[in-house]
């Protein structure tokens, strides 16, 4: 309850008046993410199709948009399940970020090892819980995973039917350490933000599917995320979907093209 509706939300207007329409996002308010049907590649999540990959690499140089990406891929999940998204001192989760991409927070574990290094392991026994839908981490470009820590990583999320999600920077000439066993390798090759009457309207990225289980390696899909208002000004929430162009009843879209 708020003692006076009208003062809220002019404070409200003054701070997007003064920072943008998207420097707010309301929390409270909780809606079901669609799943794509058609145009998606195979490594998004779809409800009714049985494959999704279990361990999804998507490397990226930074702001390219690979955690809202990220994001999104979580929420497309059709599991309702809790998600793990584990921290790091440089790499902490935006909660309006996630409410952005329809994330129900209510679901969402955040973990912060101690020491960045222990990251993997803390992955490794997340996974292992079998009680999360998938878990959400970013691995240092250069750390090196070797193929048993990879080898249990598989096992675990295979058994616990958990997917994971590993976001890491893009080291220059490609030049990461390699990490073995994964289903999907993604890499986000250009990235441009979209603006529009001088707001943030979005972000197109270039992504090719580096390694795969379930489609072609050297794949590429033109992806669009995209911003949207809802309501008054007073009361807007922005949500992030993916996709030029917004279906009718508030849907999403993906733009994908295989070469």
């Amino acid at each position: 309850m708020v003692a006076n509706p009208d003062t809220l939300d002019g404070a409200l207007a003054a701070v997007r008046g003064r920072w943008g329409v998207h420097s707010l996002v309301r929390l409270n308010t909780h809606h079901a993410a669609p799943n794509l049907s058609e145009s998606a590649p195979p490594w998004w999540p779809v409800a009714g199709v049985a494959h999704v990959p279990q361990v999804l690499e998507l490397i990226g140089p930074a702001s390219s948009g690979k955690l809202s990406l990220a994001l999104l891929w979580l929420a497309a999940l059709p599991s309702d399940g809790p998600l793990a998204l584990v921290e790091a001192a440089d790499w902490v989760l935006y909660p309006p970020a996630a409410a952005a991409c329809r994330l129900d927070l209510r679901r969402l574990v955040l973990v912060r090892p101690p020491r960045r290094r222990e990251i993997l392991h803390v992955v490794l026994e997340l996974t292992r819980s079998q009680g999360f839908t998938a878990v959400l981490a970013s691995l240092d470009a250069a750390a090196p995973v070797s193929l048993a820590e990879a080898g249990q990583l598989r096992s675990f999320a295979a058994s616990a039917q958990t997917s994971v999600l590993l976001l890491r920077e893009a080291a220059p000439h490609g030049e990461e350490a390699p990490l073995p066993l994964t289903d999907t390798r993604l890499r986000i090759e250009h990235a441009r933000w979209l603006w529009e009457d001088r707001e943030l309207a979005g972000q197109h990225l270039r992504v090719r599917t580096e390694r795969s289980r379930l489609g072609r390696a050297g794949d590429l899909h033109e992806v669009t995320l995209r911003l949207y208002r809802r309501g008054s000004h007073g009361s807007r929430t922005d949500h992030l979907h993916l996709g030029p162009t917004l279906r009718a009843g508030g849907g999403y879209a993906l733009a994908a093209t295989g070469s």
